[in-house]
């Protein structure tokens, strides 16, 4: 009987599932040859200035309340906000826990052990990396987060993203102060170096800050923004994956302007619109707001069905379910978590 009943109540959640999904995957909108950048400063108002080498990282729904928040590095600081609709309000909570670090650029992203949990990897000025784990109301030090990373020289910038292969594994681009890109895959355990990953993407001369994100002309594709110095001049750059390598590729950086140690991060409908946003710090310390022309809808490509669980509870006791779906997208904005549900209540 236990097992029937889980049964059933699995498939009326898979039912949910695919209702959802063909709600979202109902319309798409194509981008058109003109599509780029304009500045829009509402997405940075209220950020301010905070002194030196701003590093933004933003993300959602971080305490389960739908809200966005962001968390920036800085020179020998860190600073964190949360979204009230119209503006960024300075918000400790969010960066509790974490160390000071020397222009340290912070990377947030979710399920990464398939355990719903948050983490975040924060590079530094030495170029070593420091793990975290959300603990409900503070990050806590996590070292398996960052296993095989290593030291890639000064000022790590990592960016992390998944399935680009279409194999569902995590990898990880660092930039670095010396102008270079450093690759991993993440085996089950470790970060591994991988030189595929980073396929196609120069040597900039000083610092590199790749940031990775995924369907921008809702074309399914991956790409890259990255800055970059030379001889004293900050440059921008855009590459797109190919299936085997980075090309390079201007639409992707049309109308957004060059700042130095820009470590832009890119958001995905921030304010409902179907609009991608950048926010870009730089060396200065300020904060540099852009959107695009033209919306951008979910991906088409299906979700993957991740796994399902239940402790073995009998009658009388409580009984603890959850299913997860994971995708390239996510129904929450800028994140691979599709979907999940966890239920808990008594047999009888």
């Amino acid at each position: 009987m236990i097992h029937n009943k889980t049964f059933l109540f699995r498939w009326k959640i898979k039912l949910k599932v695919l209702v959802i999904l063909l709600f979202v995957f109902t319309s798409i909108n194509i981008a058109s040859a003109a599509d780029t950048w304009s500045s829009n400063t509402t997405v940075v108002n209220g950020l301010g200035d905070i002194g030196m080498a701003s590093s933004p990282e933003a993300f959602y729904n971080l305490f389960g309340d739908g809200k966005w928040h962001l968390i920036t590095g800085g020179l020998d600081t860190q600073a964190g906000f949360e979204w009230n609709g119209t503006g960024w309000e300075s918000n400790s909570t969010v960066i509790s826990g974490i160390g000071i670090q020397g222009r340290g650029r912070p990377v947030v992203f979710y399920n990464f052990f398939g355990d719903e949990t948050w983490h975040l990897i924060l590079g530094e000025d030495d170029g070593a990396f420091f793990g975290y784990k959300w603990g409900g109301s503070s990050w806590v030090s996590n070292s398996t987060i960052i296993s095989g990373l290593g030291d890639v020289g000064e000022r790590s910038n990592p960016s992390v993203f998944y399935n680009l292969f279409g194999d569902g594994k995590w990898h990880l681009i660092s930039g670095e102060d010396g102008g270079n890109f450093n690759g991993y895959q993440w085996t089950g355990s470790t970060w591994s170096s991988n030189a595929t990953v980073i396929s196609g993407l120069t040597d900039y001369t000083f610092y590199s800050e790749p940031t990775v994100f995924y369907n921008l002309f809702s074309d399914e594709k991956w790409h890259i923004i990255t800055t970059g110095l030379q001889a004293s001049t900050a440059f921008t750059y855009g590459f797109e994956w190919n299936g085997t390598t980075w090309l390079s590729n201007a639409s992707v950086i049309s109308g957004f302007s060059n700042y130095w140690m820009g470590s832009p991060e890119l958001v995905y409908d921030m304010f409902g619109d179907g609009k991608w946003h950048i926010i870009s710090g730089e060396n200065l310390g300020l904060f540099y707001g852009f959107e695009t022309n033209f919306t951008s809808d979910p991906d088409t490509t299906d979700p993957v069905y991740w796994g399902s669980a239940t402790n073995e509870s009998y009658a009388g006791h409580l009984c603890t379910f959850s299913i997860n779906y994971n995708d390239n997208r996510a129904l929450h904005p800028n994140g691979q978590y599709i979907f999940a549900t966890n239920n808990t209540g008594v047999w009888v």
